[in-house]
């Protein structure tokens, strides 16, 4: 069975998602740092005829993740989908999220990631570059959107940016940090889903003008030793094999596969 949860489910949640904390920090983030009452935020669970939660589904403005253990109605959280008007993306570890390409949802082609984590930063990486990395805030929103809207690879991302990242830097579920020149942004880094013990990098990109001079890394490396500092482990996924060399070297390192798919418009 299918059900909407609540506080009341909050210890059955916590133990399923924890089996892979990693997978699940957007879900542990989401609950730790909003609850279960805000309209942007909604979970729905299903219960084995035990009573216990085997599977969950979350979603977080236009953004739905899936987790589960073991077999689980896939097409009855299909219907969970089909009958909320938000949906724009379904992600989640690969072998979970992509069990949906057997339902009547509609999505363009899948994007793979590779997702890895890190829990500390190599000794042996540096920096070449100097270039001051600045720590974002409100302020800076339309600066950095501005440089998203400006990069082809970011096209296809979620239409709800500017009022996620405008959310979660209100709510400090998200860090930011960029490099600028002339005022304008860049280069640019962010953590999502941040929780008590763990953070997801997001959004690193870079003005094409201003490739392969180091900075997403600066902007990366400033980042992680932030958030290592408060004893967070960090997670991000890739599909770069370039991107995902840069990674490597800093000290991440891979654990399994993540996908996306985005509805077909």
């Amino acid at each position: 069975m299918i059900r909407k949860l609540d506080e009341k489910n909050n210890d059955n949640l916590m133990k399923l998602v924890m089996a892979e904390p990693e997978f699940n920090l957007y879900i542990i983030g989401d609950v730790e740092n909003f609850g279960y009452n805000q309209n942007f935020l909604e979970l729905f669970g299903e219960f084995d005829e035990k009573n216990i939660l085997s599977a969950v589904l979350v979603r977080y403005f236009s953004i739905y993740m899936i987790y589960a253990k073991g077999k689980f109605d896939v097409y009855g959280f299909a219907n969970v989908i089909k009958n909320c008007d938000t949906f724009e993306t379904l992600v989640g570890k690969t072998e979970i999220v992509s069990k949906f390409e057997k339902t009547s949802l509609e999505f363009n082609n899948s994007e793979l990631h590779h997702f890895a984590v890190l829990k500390e930063i190599n000794p042996s990486f540096g920096i070449d570059n100097k270039s001051i990395v600045k720590m974002a805030s409100i302020k800076d929103i339309e600066r950095i959107v501005n440089l998203k809207n400006s990069i082809k690879e970011f096209s296809r991302g979620s239409s709800n940016f500017k009022e996620l990242l405008l959310n979660d830097l209100k709510a400090g579920t998200t860090h930011g940090y960029y490099i600028e020149v002339d005022n304008n942004i860049v280069s640019y880094a962010q953590t999502s889903a941040e929780n008590s013990k763990s953070a997801m990098v997001v959004s690193v990109m870079t003005d094409e003008r201003y490739r392969k001079k180091g900075l997403a890394s600066a902007c990366i490396k400033e980042l992680c030793n932030d958030l290592i500092k408060q004893q967070k482990t960090l997670c991000l996924f890739y599909k770069n094999p370039e991107a995902g060399a840069i990674y490597r070297r800093i000290g991440f390192n891979e654990i399994g596969l993540w996908s996306m798919y985005m509805k077909r418009k």
